[in-house]
């Protein structure tokens, strides 16, 4: 029987503690793995205990806390049945949630807090991906996820 793999997050800052668990996770799908994050010795709770499982409770994924397991609240099991969603996926969710009815340049960017140039990246990108489709009126132009009015 193969050990199973462990990630131990100890010493890293919340955000590449973050990059580095959403990596290992996405690599070991199909698999059961122990994801070792400390349980906040500095006297408090471990924020990236905290984190980690609420990435887990957001994504749906079946785990068993440390302390469940035995009494240990410095880890996590994970069961790991798919990959995590990326922060671009979740955004492209959201952008398209957003404009599921017509929306204006300036009321995309407010939402999303995009420059310019951000936003016509994101638009030019999507366009020629028929996600979204753009409308005139008059002199504005709405950005309409493809489909949204079907």
């Amino acid at each position: 029987m193969s050990k199973i793999k462990e990630l131990d997050l100890h010493g890293y800052t919340l955000s590449d503690a973050v990059d580095k668990f959403k990596s290992f996770i996405n690599s070991n799908v199909g698999k059961e793995v122990l994801v070792i994050h400390g349980y906040g010795s500095s006297g408090g709770d471990s924020v990236i205990k905290d984190k980690v499982r609420k990435i887990l409770i957001s994504e749906n994924f079946k785990y068993l806390t440390g302390e469940i397991i035995d009494g240990n609240p410095g880890y996590t099991k994970i069961f790991v049945n798919k990959k995590l969603q990326t922060d671009g996926e979740i955004f492209k969710l959201k952008f398209l949630d957003f404009i599921s009815t017509p929306k204006t340049e300036a009321k995309i960017s407010a939402r999303f807090k995009l420059d310019k140039q951000q936003f016509n990246e994101i638009i030019q990108k999507m366009i020629v991906n028929n996600e979204i489709i753009v409308q005139t009126k008059g002199s504005l132009k709405l950005y309409l996820k493809d489909g949204a009015n079907e």
